[in-house]
């Protein structure tokens, strides 16, 4: 069972160092040598019509429920928390410690994972190719990602 584990340690750290891209691209960070696509597609398409407040998230229902799978939130304070708590079906309501950094290659690998079918991350700061990869994968996984912005308390659901 350790060597699984070992295994699996071992994979993901050859995720977080970028092994599989060309050796030509290893010296620039991930997030510049990955996507294939011009960012202004997800400036301008997305950013428009995904903009809501916290409110809307609360009142429109933007958050997916599934049975096993897990509500993520990430940076969010205990008012959000306590908000989010009383809606209906957030049993599976996991909270990632605000004081605690969270790489955006661990982010990219758990919606790999399809254990999410909500991702909500408040006062993350995520370059546009970061969130076209995020989107892609949620895509992916039928999960719903939200980013709420610290400056104007918005969000842009990416779905």
């Amino acid at each position: 069972m350790i060597n699984a584990a070992k295994n699996i340690n071992k994979a993901s750290a050859e995720i977080h160092n970028n092994t599989a891209l060309a050796p030509a691209t290893r010296s620039q960070p991930p997030a510049t040598n990955v996507v294939p696509f011009p960012i202004g597609q997800f400036n301008k398409g997305l950013k428009r019509s995904l903009l809501h407040t916290w409110k809307e998230v609360y009142q429109q229902r933007l958050i997916r429920h599934s049975k096993k799978k897990w509500v993520m939130v990430i940076n969010a304070n205990k008012a959000q928390l306590q908000a989010l708590s009383i809606l209906p079906n957030t049993d599976h309501l996991l909270a990632v410690n605000p004081k605690k950094d969270l790489p955006f290659a661990t982010l990219l690998l758990t919606l790999k994972s399809g254990n999410c079918s909500t991702l909500i991350m408040a006062n993350c700061q995520f370059s546009a190719q970061q969130m076209q990869l995020l989107k892609i994968e949620a895509d992916k996984n039928s999960c719903c990602c939200i980013l709420i912005s610290k400056e104007k308390q918005s969000v842009k659901s990416v779905h």
